[in-house]
């Protein structure tokens, strides 16, 4: 059976592998999902039936990499999302455009109280629900909703402000 699981890891690891990272959007942790779900099936060798391994694997490869997203604390779960934005974020094609962008970027993270600027990096770049936003905080989840909302429209109008000036 060992050779049999062999096989399988050589013919549908990728494909494993490719549905883990579609998932977890981290490569480590994609391929500590696709070892996960080998060292299952593993496990289960002796209740397998032969055929339908790629269906098979491809709902543990969901189940596991699920489970591994729940695992992750929110906290982490933000700050990875965040940091996947941040890296597919376009790069300025000119230092003129480099520094509009960091002024966007410091006149929106100047925008509102100390409390609003919080509430906003908790919910947008920490990932936090409303809920525990408002937890954190110690707001209700309507007042949190008023403070995203304003601070969202004025970012918008520094956003426009500065997609309408010429370079």
């Amino acid at each position: 059976m060992d050779h049999q699981i062999t096989q399988l890891y050589n013919t549908y690891g990728p494909m494993v592998y490719r549905r883990c990272l579609s998932l977890v959007k981290d490569h480590e942790l994609a391929m500590d999902c696709m070892q996960d779900v080998f060292v299952r099936l593993l496990k289960a060798h002796s209740r397998l039936e032969p055929g339908g391994f790629s269906s098979l694997l491809y709902t543990m490869a969901t189940r596991v990499s699920l489970n591994a997203l729940r695992g992750i604390s929110r906290r982490e779960r933000g700050k990875v999302s965040w940091d996947i934005a941040l890296s597919e974020a376009r790069a300025p094609d000119s230092p003129e455009e480099d520094a509009m962008q960091n002024q966007v970027i410091q006149q929106v993270l100047s925008l509102g109280d100390e409390k609003t600027r919080t509430i906003a990096w908790l919910h947008y770049a920490d990932g936090y629900t409303l809920e525990e936003t408002a937890q954190a905080v110690g707001m209700s989840v309507s007042g949190i909703r008023k403070r995203l909302r304003v601070f969202k429209d004025k970012a918008a109008v520094v956003k426009e402000h500065y997609h309408g000036t010429d370079l």
